[in-house]
């Protein structure tokens, strides 16, 4: 096909079409809705204001934890690759974190501190391991000899930060 959207469209419109077939040969809406119940549900919840702000507090939540661990990553990778024997004690905690399945987290969450900040602590354990490993790794990653270059001509830390480890830090 010469339209790469076209085909995208078709397999959408397969995969669709699969999940209709499921749901009519289950044929239990409490088991396995299908798209159309799926559709009618969600055009009646638009319409109801209390949907609108569970949406917006949601987004809130997972926004808190995503940008808590966004600094904490940042602040923790950043740590570690200064202080080496840091990312020693981190890196047990981090791999727990990466290898353990998220359903686990969510069990003992709910024991631990309720529903409603799971979302909160969820997002926080998810996006943590990702921002502290490449944080660290992009700032190993700098380039040993623009450093040397950078302590020869005294350039200020914050223009070595500049021009040379946020430019190691985007990959």
């Amino acid at each position: 096909m010469r339209h790469p959207w076209l085909r995208k469209g078709l397999i959408f419109l397969f995969w669709l079409f699969i999940w209709q077939l499921a749901a009519w040969a289950i044929d239990n809406s409490i088991i396995f809705a299908g798209p159309a119940q799926m559709v009618r549900a969600l055009a009646a919840q638009i319409q109801e204001p209390d949907f609108w702000t569970t949406i917006a507090a949601s987004f809130g939540r997972i926004g808190l934890g995503f940008g808590g661990a966004f600094l904490s990553g940042l602040l923790l990778g950043s740590a570690a690759w200064r202080f080496p024997i840091l990312g020693e004690v981190l890196e047990p905690f981090m791999v727990l974190i990466r290898s353990v399945p998220v359903a686990s987290f969510v069990i003992l969450a709910l024991i631990w501190i309720g529903s409603n900040y799971l979302s909160v602590l969820i997002a926080f354990l998810v996006v943590l391991p990702m921002i502290y490993v490449n944080t660290r790794a992009g700032l190993l990653a700098a380039d040993r000899e623009l450093l040397e270059m950078a302590r020869v001509f005294c350039l200020s830390i914050p223009h070595q930060i500049r021009m040379i480890y946020l430019p190691s830090l985007v990959p």
